[in-house]
């Protein structure tokens, strides 16, 4: 027998692995994408519960514990990138002080301190006019940057100083004060636009509607970008992302800022200001998808931790919403105070 011969024969005695294995990896990626839609189900319905929790309460107690964990553990995450990346930012204080500025704007939240002087004690209503505003939040960012030199003057030597209170700022502005915005779309109808007695319905209308917006420009661009992209929009950074993907996603969300409008959920109007709302909001979604990337790929990682089957560390799953959350909160302000809006019955 010949060598060409032989080598036919030992082919053909070979079996032939190749569908059994691509059946196995497309078996594995469905099981992978019904976690997904679980765990996204499952989140969406506890962050829901507290927002119900909060509105029979009459006070945002549950709704910003949820915002406290997310920052301190995606703070975590971003301070051990920093460590991957050789920098070394001051963890305990940024974490501390990220959560202390969250309680301050809390407190500054109108009705706060009246609600705890009306069922503990009245003269803590009356320390309301003092301490609302954004001047505590102010006086904590001023904190922030005071201290974080502090420390490295007393405690490290001259290296890497640049890096070390740099990092630790930029932990605290780009989860703590991005994610702030959705304290702020949460208290939306108290800061005189809707009326203060009207925040509870107006505040968790737009909140949902922002999430929901963001959240499915997400899906949509994964999904149809995966079918269909073919042109790549940044793949040093995000190798799945195509401009396919974010015209099919930035087409999804304006769907659903209609369907949540129809449902009067997303309190504006008329249907140009809903479609510029889920144009903006679920663009600058993508952007901050793309952002957590961009750091990322700087610490070399793929996630930012390993917390939530099938979808990454906490900034993983709220990524979208540290930039979409601003975006919203100041479309719907000039649109509400430009008259662009229904009234919340």
């Amino acid at each position: 027998m010949t060598a060409k011969a032989k080598g036919k024969a030992k082919a053909k005695a070979k079996p032939n692995t190749k569908p059994a294995a691509d059946a196995e990896a497309l078996a594995a990626k469905k099981a992978m994408h019904r976690r997904k839609v679980a765990v996204g189900l499952a989140m969406a319905a506890f962050a829901g519960g507290a927002v119900v929790a909060d509105w029979y309460i009459g006070l945002d107690i549950c709704f910003h514990v949820i915002v406290i964990a997310i920052t301190i553990k995606g703070l975590l995450e971003f301070y051990d990138m920093c460590a991957s990346s050789r920098t070394g930012p001051f963890r305990g204080f940024g974490i501390g002080l990220a959560v202390a500025l969250v309680l301050l704007h809390w407190v500054a939240t109108p009705g706060t301190l009246a609600w705890f002087g009306d069922h503990l004690s009245g003269k803590l209503g009356q320390l309301e006019a003092l301490l609302v505003g954004d001047e505590l939040v102010l006086l904590g960012l001023v904190v922030a940057i005071l201290g974080s030199m502090w420390l490295q003057a007393t405690k490290r030597d001259n290296d890497r100083t640049f890096e070390a209170i740099s990092t630790t700022l930029f932990g605290i502005f780009y989860i703590w004060f991005l994610a702030s915005f959705l304290i702020k779309l949460r208290h939306l109808g108290s800061d005189g636009v809707l009326g203060s007695d009207l925040w509870n319905r107006s505040g968790t209308g737009y909140l949902a509607s922002c999430i929901a917006v963001s959240k499915v420009t997400d899906a949509g661009g994964y999904l149809v970008g995966r079918k269909i992209g073919r042109h790549k929009m940044i793949p040093r950074i995000s190798p799945n992302k195509s401009y396919e993907g974010l015209v099919a996603g930035l087409a999804m969300s304006v769907g659903m800022a209609f369907l949540l409008w129809h449902l009067r959920v997303l309190w504006i109007g008329p249907a140009w200001a809903v479609a510029l709302f889920g144009f903006l909001v679920g663009g600058m979604g993508t952007m901050g998808d793309l952002a957590e990337s961009l750091l990322k790929r700087g610490s070399g990682r793929k996630d930012s931790a390993d917390l939530v089957p099938g979808f990454g560390g906490a900034l993983d799953v709220v990524d979208s919403l540290l930039l979409s959350a601003p975006v919203a909160y100041l479309l719907l302000l000039v649109l509400l105070r430009a008259g662009a809006g229904w009234t919340v019955s």
